[in-house]
């Protein structure tokens, strides 16, 4: 290969199969988070924890510093999750 005949690449190209054909990519899917999601149960907003009556409590007594998410916005995410085409 020259560079200077019509229609050819430059010297340096290499033929299409030296490496063998191109993988196919593999699309990942994340699946959805819970937060994401507005709570079906205590309507709180995306991104928010959700609000319950004797979550501080339960924190506290449990020494857990983590924030409570009700079952109902995880079950909605999981739906949500088997719905979308694989």
């Amino acid at each position: 290969m020259t560079s200077g005949s019509r229609g050819a690449g430059p010297a340096w190209a290499l033929p299409y199969n030296v490496c063998g054909p191109m993988p196919k990519s593999k699309v990942r899917i994340i699946p959805i988070s819970p937060l994401t999601l507005r709570c079906p149960r205590c309507g709180a907003k995306p991104n928010k924890h959700c609000k319950t009556s004797g979550g501080k409590i339960l924190r506290y007594a449990l020494g857990i510093r983590a924030r409570l998410i009700h079952v109902a916005r995880i079950k909605k995410a999981a739906r949500m999750d088997a719905a979308e085409p694989a």
